[in-house]
């Protein structure tokens, strides 16, 4: 007995798996960018907030030697 493989439906086609993959490039193409530019933003803020704490601590070091 001899299957019939013409009516087979399994998996997907090698175009199909293509066009998944080049959709995914093209998200991946469109992320990445948007992901550093907020990954740098939250480096500037960190050390902004550093420059802050260390001009907060000198001043009240200032204040702490001027009291004396």
């Amino acid at each position: 007995m001899k299957k019939n493989f013409k009516n087979r439906n399994n998996g997907f086609t090698l175009v199909e798996l293509i066009v998944v993959i080049v959709i995914l490039a093209i998200l991946a193409a469109i992320l990445v960018p948007a992901l550093l530019g907020y990954i740098d933003k939250a480096r500037e803020k960190k050390d902004m907030l550093n420059a802050k704490n260390c001009l907060t601590a000198a001043q009240a070091e200032l204040s702490s030697n001027y009291a004396k």
